[in-house]
């Protein structure tokens, strides 16, 4: 370099400055967002290094997801974090082996955190739940599971196959079984095997047509249907549904409480429901309100009493026509 710059030279030199210029900018852009992004990432390593507050003993024991199931609240209360009042209010509740329970009460009441305590999703702030007569911290997490066959009320359906869609949650029947025997029995059982087995493929058919253009796209009753057929492909004790018929039309409701009411005849049946004409054969119906048990027993029994159950119920009779409030 002799003190003469060429034209290459001095174009090159302006590029490499104007680069530097624009990425050194950018970076002083960037700078500014890294405390935002930490925030993401302060959430995400959070949700990492979660320890859960639901243990059982070291010496816990296992028991059999088999055979109906009697479950015991003794005076649990709950509340969700950053919030003063209780979600579940002192509940003292015993469930015989076998029995049918509904619960009842209007939006906010407790009905569904009371449903995820019985499973114990959810740890109590304070009392004791049982399982045939067992406290729940001395027997093993996945064997607490393996008791409960679910379908919530936001059930969901994959892009799968129905065999994969059924078979997700795992079986717990009769070892001789193969998979597809059960999951054949499943559909037969919840008024599918017509419309499945019709199909080129059968099981193996996906659901909706997201993966596959020859996959089948249910309806919201089938879905339905496709989520009890799960339930009854887990074969544990005790049945817990959330809202099962909230999506349904009165028609497709009263044949889903049918289905119910069948498969549970030799399990313990937990059943949440706004609509009150489903559940009129329960051996006991709870009203809860508050997350407090307000009312219980039977239906004629709570018309007789008279009291909120029995204005939901009425209420309710009058919008479909139904004049019969015992």
């Amino acid at each position: 370099y002799q003190g003469v710059l060429g034209i290459g030279d001095f174009v090159t030199a302006v590029y490499a400055v104007n680069n530097l210029s624009n990425n050194l900018l950018q970076f002083s852009n960037i700078i500014p967002q890294f405390s935002e992004h930490a925030l993401f990432i302060n959430n995400y390593l959070e949700v990492l290094n979660y320890q859960t507050q639901i243990q059982s003993e070291k010496d816990a024991e296992e028991i059999s997801p088999f055979g109906k199931k009697e479950i015991e609240l003794k005076n649990v209360s709950f509340h969700y974090p950053n919030v003063d009042c209780n979600a579940i209010n002192s509940v003292s509740l015993h469930i015989r082996a076998g029995e049918k329970i509904a619960i009842v009460g209007e939006n906010g009441a407790g009905k569904s955190t009371l449903i995820k305590l019985i499973m114990r999703l959810y740890e109590p702030d304070t009392g004791e739940l049982c399982l045939d007569k067992t406290p729940y911290n001395q027997i093993t997490k996945n064997s607490i599971a393996e008791v409960f066959s679910v379908v919530q009320q936001d059930f969901q359906h994959y892009a799968l196959s129905i065999k994969e869609n059924i078979t997700l949650v795992g079986h717990r029947g009769q070892k001789e079984h193969t998979d597809d025997e059960a999951v054949w029995d499943a559909i037969r059982r919840v008024g599918l095997f017509e419309k499945i087995d019709s199909l080129p493929k059968g099981i193996d058919t996906q659901v909706t047509k997201e993966f596959d253009e020859e996959g089948l796209n249910f309806s919201g009753g089938q879905l339905q249907r496709l989520a009890i057929a799960r339930m009854i492909y887990q074969n544990s004790g005790v049945m817990i549904m959330d809202e099962p018929s909230s999506s349904l039309d009165p028609i497709s409701e009263a044949k889903i409480f049918d289905l119910i009411y069948e498969l549970a005849k030799d399990k313990t049946l937990i059943l949440v429901s706004h609509r009150l004409s489903g559940v009129k054969d329960m051996d006991r119906i709870l009203y809860m309100e508050e997350g407090c048990i307000k009312e219980s027993g039977t239906h004629a029994q709570l018309m007789q009493l008279d009291g909120k159950y029995a204005k939901m119920f009425k209420i309710q009779a009058e919008r479909y026509g139904d004049n019969e409030t015992v």
